[in-house]
């Protein structure tokens, strides 16, 4: 069973899937794609087979390429089976189709023949967006998000193994293991969750915060409804070369795995990711936030 993704007021699918796909781009090719930010989220425009340019979502939270059932039947796409998908929280799953679709242009990065699934519209969670896409759709590219500028940045190349990169795993969504209080864990890096710093309310007893968690609200996925708590921990989170002290945190219940890192961790370093090389590199001098 594939994963959801998501935290808060977004619920994304990691997909599972592998993209069959070509992109027309010379070594060294570099493509620009500018943004626009519906609350937590990254909006760029692509063109679906060449058609007039709609909005899509895009977040490391998410695997391959996900369309609305509309789309894909007013495309006409090639379907290709079904596939389930799960909730980080629960165990409530929903077939989904698998559909082709033939071409994809952002900025004139073209993909062709990309694997996606078709999802009810609702789940798309912004009024303008056809779709989401996420990294391993631009699987040999190097992708950085650079939140001044209000542009993602695509490149090909690799990024060599430094005192600020992490290995990172994406086969589902965006992962790596990272160190609260010396400790070894599991951390998604969700660019379309909002928020800083998530962390399982269920690890609270091995906590040491410098402040009681207060309620401040709830989130919902499928898998239920979870609470969200807002704390400051005393210790720190270590992130490759990356060090954060004595944070501002929010906790969670409702079973997730995993710390959380969002909307707000992205937007305040400068990251590049080079999924197909499973490295990532987060530059602790450089603090744009």
């Amino acid at each position: 069973m594939n994963r959801i993704i998501g935290l808060f007021f977004t619920v994304v699918f990691a997909l599972g899937i592998t993209s069959a796909q070509e992109k027309k781009a010379a070594p060294g090719s570099s493509f620009e794609v500018p943004f626009k930010m519906d609350r937590n989220l990254i909006l760029i425009k692509g063109k679906l087979n060449q058609q007039e340019a709609a909005d899509f979502i895009f977040d490391t939270g998410t695997q391959g390429v996900v369309l609305s059932t509309e789309q894909a039947q007013q495309n006409k796409l090639k379907t290709k089976g079904y596939t389930k998908l799960g909730s980080p929280n629960g165990e409530v799953a929903e077939k989904v189709q698998k559909v082709i679709v033939p071409s994809l242009d952002f900025n004139g990065l073209r993909l062709k023949n990309s694997l996606a699934v078709a999802v009810n519209p609702s789940n798309i969670f912004s009024p303008t967006a056809i779709g989401i896409i996420g990294l391993s759709a631009f699987d040999g590219y190097l992708v950085s998000i650079d939140y001044q500028q209000a542009k993602l940045i695509f490149r090909k190349g690799k990024l060599a193994a430094t005192d600020k990169s992490l290995a990172i795993d994406v086969r589902n969504i965006l992962e790596a293991t990272v160190e609260l209080n010396d400790k070894k864990v599991l951390a998604y890096f969700d660019c379309g969750a909002p928020g800083f710093i998530a962390v399982p309310m269920e690890w609270r007893k091995d906590l040491k915060l410098q402040s009681e968690p207060v309620l401040v609200g709830k989130g919902q996925t499928p898998g239920g409804t979870f609470e969200v708590y807002k704390a400051q921990l005393d210790g720190q989170i270590r992130i490759g070369a990356l060090t954060i002290q004595n944070p501002n945190i929010t906790l969670l219940t409702g079973g997730f795995d995993g710390i959380n890192f969002g909307f707000e961790f992205f937007r305040q370093y400068r990251i590049t990711i080079d999924a197909k090389h499973k490295v990532m590199e987060i530059d602790p001098e450089v603090k744009v936030g």
